[in-house]
């Protein structure tokens, strides 16, 4: 995540779909075909290149501007291409493209169809404002097209060293995309559809996988996404429904699961801490926040894992920041570590497990808090009650503002300090240990 740059000031009027300028491209090759089939092969961009960039910008409600070489092939498949294309302000456009080429079947077109038979877009770059959605009532994925998209189909179109840049004006900052290779491929523009792509965001390598469905009446569509990255050994999966018309902004609820992943049978790779830890729960995302209730998170071996139970939200305006509560009647950590009552794991090997897991957690991109509430812990063979920690995010990694807990014995201990993430992980605080019985605590 970085500043945002004072060079991208100007918020979207009004949304545009990238959609439309394929369909206003299929919508000229039709024209053409029918006024010049039996002419020469190879059509005089000229003479149409006005008629594009109206059709075009009519269609996305922005301004499209064709500046490089373009060209239009009629027989015997009908291809388009075109360089240097631009929408939105001619300063600084929303959209660029450095090649757009694409090509069709023919007899479709006769029947005013339009099917894609191989799409490439090369070097296209993106900026959007997420603020924008939230101020700009949604419109359906449906919405204002002049040709019926279930008559557009799309077999495959790959995208091409791609970049965009996500801002948020409210709070000032911008995400970056970059390297973006992808394939889309739809059986119509209404779905069902699928999307592959490689990207890094703000440096991080991820691949992201997308399956959609059929838009239904009410303009929703089903969807469920799939991260993953090479850096953290986790998958991250979404399923769910987007709901874009009769809503004041794009919204997308369902369930979302986390799973760690293992190093492959036979491979070298150390196992990562990570590789124990799972998360499912409910969610809804809008431009404005994220809410999530009733996950569970479970950590350590499937048979015997350490479950609790968490809710939070992270709001996404002008002052970012998440609030997340995990609570649970009781972790054992000697059944997820060890061999449970029989065979409990010592406090020095939990603490040992815990100072590998922090490196590897990912510094929080947002201020915020963690609370975790436990009515019992069992560990090393024994029973802490009523444990408690809140946690505040600072600039080295997390303010301990309060850890408190009993002891065997009577015995109450509160901590608080500084817990650096980095390696090596360390604590600086104080503490205060209170002790009605200390021969039971020993």
């Amino acid at each position: 995540m970085r500043a945002r740059s004072s060079g991208f000031r100007r918020e979207l009027n009004g949304s545009f779909d990238l959609s439309k300028l394929f369909i206003a491209a299929g919508g000229l090759l039709i024209a053409i075909l029918f006024t010049a089939l039996i002419g020469p092969y190879l059509v005089d961009w000229t003479a149409y290149r006005e008629t594009f960039e109206r059709e075009a910008s009519a269609y996305i409600g922005r301004p499209v501007s064709v500046a490089g070489k373009a060209s239009v092939r009629l027989l015997p498949t009908p291809i388009l291409s075109f360089t240097d294309i631009r929408i939105g302000d001619a300063e600084e456009p929303d959209i660029e493209m450095e090649r757009f080429r694409a090509e069709v079947e023919l007899a479709p077109l006769l029947k005013g169809e339009i099917k894609v038979i191989q799409m490439t877009v090369e070097r296209p770059h993106f900026r959007f404002d997420l603020a924008q959605l939230s101020e700009t009532e949604a419109n359906g994925p449906g919405s204002g097209w002049r040709i019926d998209p279930q008559r557009i189909s799309l077999a495959r179109l790959e995208i091409l060293d791609g970049a965009a840049i996500i801002a948020d004006s409210r709070a000032g900052r911008d995400f970056r995309a970059e390297n973006i290779n992808g394939v889309v491929e739809a059986g119509s523009l209404r779905g069902p559809g699928r999307i592959e792509a490689d990207l890094s965001l703000d440096g991080i390598p991820m691949v992201v996988r997308v399956g959609l469905g059929r838009v239904g009446v009410d303009d929703s569509v089903p969807a469920n996404i799939s991260i993953s990255s090479p850096l953290y050994p986790l998958s991250v999966a979404l399923d769910g429904v987007a709901a874009f018309a009769g809503v004041e902004a794009p919204k997308f609820e369902g369930s979302i699961s986390v799973a760690g992943i293992a190093p492959e049978d036979g491979s070298d790779e150390p196992r990562s801490p990570l590789a124990d830890f799972a998360a499912q729960g409910g969610f809804s995302l809008t431009p404005d926040a994220v809410t999530f209730e009733e996950a569970q998170l479970s950590y350590g071996a499937m048979e015997r894992p350490l479950v609790v139970q968490a809710s939070g939200r992270l709001d996404f305006g002008a002052e970012a920041r998440f609030d997340i509560s995990i609570g649970a009647r009781q972790i054992d950590v000697d059944q997820a570590l060890g061999g449970g009552p029989d065979q409990p794991v010592s406090i020095a090997a939990a603490y040992h497990r815990l100072v590998q897991l922090l490196p590897e957690l990912p510094k929080a991109p947002f201020p915020g808090q963690l609370h975790l509430d436990a009515q019992g812990v069992v560990i090393g063979g024994s029973v802490m009650q009523a444990v408690g920690i809140d946690l505040a995010t600072d600039a080295q990694g997390w303010r301990v503002e309060n850890l408190a807990a009993i002891l065997p014995g009577e015995t109450r201990v509160d901590l608080s300090g500084d817990l650096r993430l980095s390696e090596p992980p360390a604590f600086q605080g104080h503490g205060r240990v209170e002790s009605g019985r200390p021969a039971a605590l020993a």
